[in-house]
């Protein structure tokens, strides 16, 4: 396959390759962007809720009902948790029609859930978010002085991932063309499966790298490198918190998305 890698990029044009070249950057700058913007709207709700938290907190405290105000945000907050559990459990009954999805669509269900499976692995480096070839934890190659480091423990790693899986995936579409006509036949799987791979492993490792965050940010908490300016520790946890939950956030508003998408063309089918 080596030879036949090299044959096709042979025979594809430098203009080619230039344009993919320029696509693959911009996908990660629009990676960067739609974080920034997940990280924007959830510190700001968070800092709206705050606000309002107190404020309501203080003009209970003056009026004199604190005691009425705290059995009301208790039972504010016993109705979010049912909230909470009536979504998970109506998303517990979609997995049927995940199940369906994989048995009526395999060639397209398949590659997504394997590339997910893969990519969730991968980024989140296992249950106990430790180690992992493509974790955040890879900056140990470079020896402990690198570890935690800004580049591969904040949402710029998210970006910078998703951007190269996806990019190579169109770089197998294009050279898949290009390839001489007696190739291996894996490169005719790549070319008709590996998209949608490609989408499942970019979700999967977006999540686990969110889960692996959020791990470091919380339970083993440790402060990053790289970053210029002295912070305090629950600022550097802040940091690793928000770009976990800026992650899920992506990650979450792309199967909205997907589905989305999949009802639609569901919807027009016969």
């Amino acid at each position: 396959m080596q030879e036949e890698l090299q044959y096709a990029l042979r025979h594809t044009s430098k203009t080619e390759l230039v344009v993919w070249g320029a696509a693959s950057a911009g996908r990660f700058g629009s990676g960067l962007w739609r974080r920034g913007k997940s990280l924007y709207r959830i510190a700001k709700a968070t800092g709206k809720l705050a606000y309002c938290e107190v404020r309501e907190g203080i003009r209970a405290g003056q009026e004199g009902r604190l005691a009425e105000h705290g059995r009301d945000r208790a039972s504010k907050v016993k109705a979010f948790g049912t909230k909470a559990a009536t979504w998970i459990r109506d998303h517990a009954q979609e997995l049927p029609s995940v199940a369906r999805s994989l048995k009526d669509h395999p060639a397209e269900a398949a590659p997504r859930m394997l590339g997910a499976t893969l990519g969730f692995l991968s980024g989140s480096g296992g249950f106990d978010a430790n180690g992992g070839v493509l974790s955040p934890d890879m900056d140990l190659m470079f020896g402990i002085g690198a570890h935690r480091s800004v580049l591969t423990h904040t949402l710029i790693l998210g970006a910078a991932a998703e951007a190269t899986i996806l990019s190579f995936a169109e770089l197998a579409k294009i050279i898949h063309q290009k390839l001489p006509r007696d190739h291996d036949i894996l490169w005719d799987h790549l070319a008709s499966h590996g998209q949608n791979f490609a989408i499942g492993l970019a979700t999967g490792y977006g999540v686990g790298l969110a889960y692996h965050l959020g791990v470091d940010a919380t339970v083993q908490a440790a402060p990053l490198h790289g970053i210029p300016v002295p912070m305090p520790m629950e600022a550097h946890q802040a940091v690793m918190l928000g770009s976990s939950v800026a992650e899920v956030g992506v990650q979450a508003r792309r199967l909205q998305s997907d589905s989305s998408s999949r009802a639609l063309g569901n919807r027009g089918k016969p």
